[in-house]
């Protein structure tokens, strides 16, 4: 088997296909099968498998699966286009497994509002990220209306989610849980840089482009969980994946996000987590719809999953969202047991504690991640589920 180290489109004639095609670098990990050195060189660590986790029960692996960690760069629609052509017809597949194993099988939304929903919603979407779906269908020869239904689906789904801000020996560490249906088509990472915006790495599935989590090159880390919506909502409102993505895009600091979401509106609820890579300042943002609440990390940590702390609601949290309540309640005991002198493997381990970690048979926790920007630190689980517990746990070089 030929090893492809880059996939290069620097001229029309080579490549007959549209002039928007003039050039874009896509690079994957050498597969073994030639002398070149691995583009991704990592040393991670795995877990054992026992579900009842503790620190001491991760165990060492020294790489990440090459298929799973991808590098893209150019315009929104040459990037949408080289990732359409990579993945072809395994794209079809995806989309029909997470359509109906997912959203439509979890009753978050039907077949008619999904057929009938999917294209008006693409039209409002800023061109930047209708140029790389465009892209990505042409590439891929998956219609655009399946793309946009793929992309639309979870607009309005209820998912769950944890995480934390944690603060020791003057740095702090970022914890995250990734809560969702379909596990097997998630844990990959996509480092995608468009032109005239910033570099990021997204986290979630192959070819998406939307991100419920991220990292960018000023060093800023952003992810949210799902809050639910008390207000009323309009279109006009940004999904909250889609103001996330462009949020990485386009920010680099805690200031300039908490500044746009208070200029947005959104269709539903986010808990937004944010940490910057410079000074290591955090803050999680509570948002409804139309409204923003930022608490800055100024104690020992800061933690969340599904429930508003401190916007009003209409009933108490424990009313509307007990489950939430419950893990975040054993996520702050969890952490105010930790020692003072912390590993990697002791975060981990409150990850996967079977009180905070999801893990139903379809739905659960699909991924996880460590973010330690004093360090430059990146932990991402690239593949096993439930994930925190049973993921392949690996630090990611900085891109940067």
């Amino acid at each position: 088997m030929v090893c492809i180290l880059s996939i290069i489109y620097d001229t029309l004639k080579s490549v007959g296909i549209k002039k928007k095609t003039s050039f874009l670098i896509i690079k994957v990990s050498c597969r073994g099968c030639c002398k070149q050195p691995l583009q991704v060189h990592t040393t991670g660590l795995g877990y054992n498998g026992n579900m009842n986790a503790n620190q001491n029960e991760f165990r060492s692996i020294n790489r990440i699966p090459e298929e799973r960690y991808l590098r893209v760069s150019g315009t929104p629609y040459q990037v949408g286009l080289l990732m359409g052509e990579a993945l072809q017809a395994q794209l079809t597949k995806d989309i029909d497994h997470y359509l109906s194993d997912g959203p439509l099988k979890f009753g978050e939304i039907d077949n008619k509002s999904l057929t009938e929903g999917a294209m008006a919603w693409f039209e409002t979407l800023p061109q930047r990220f209708r140029m790389e779906l465009e892209g990505l269908a042409d590439g891929s020869g998956v219609p655009i209306r399946w793309i946009a239904e793929w992309n639309y689906a979870d607009a309005g789904s209820s998912t769950g989610c944890s995480g934390f801000l944690l603060r020791r020996d003057g740095t702090i560490w970022l914890g995250r849980n990734n809560d969702l249906w379909v596990p097997d088509l998630w844990s990959y990472a996509i480092r995608r840089h468009i032109t005239g915006r910033l570099g990021t790495i997204n986290f979630g599935m192959r070819g998406e482009l939307f991100a419920a989590t991220g990292l960018n090159q000023a060093g800023l880390w952003l992810h949210y969980n799902w809050l639910p919506s008390f207000e009323s909502v309009t279109i006009s409102g940004w999904t909250p994946y889609v103001l996330l993505t462009e949020l990485l895009e386009t920010c680099k600091n805690v200031d300039e996000i908490e500044s746009r979401l208070r200029e947005t509106t959104r269709t539903s609820g986010m808990l937004i987590f944010a940490l910057e890579g410079n000074n290591g300042d955090g803050a999680i943002i509570e948002c409804s719809p139309t409204q923003v609440f930022r608490r800055d990390i100024d104690q020992a940590f800061l933690a969340g999953t599904n429930h508003y702390q401190h916007l009003p609601t209409p009933q108490p949290s424990k009313d509307y969202a007990p489950k939430s309540v419950a893990r975040l309640e054993a996520l702050q005991a969890h952490l105010n047991a930790l020692p003072q002198s912390l590993q990697p493997n002791d975060l981990m381990a409150v990850l996967a504690e079977p009180t905070i970690e999801q893990r139903g048979p379809d739905y659960g926790t699909i991924y996880a991640n460590l973010y330690h920007p004093a360090s430059r630190q990146i932990w991402f689980t690239f593949g096993g589920y439930p994930a925190a517990s049973r993921g392949n746990w690996q630090q990611i070089p900085w891109a940067f």
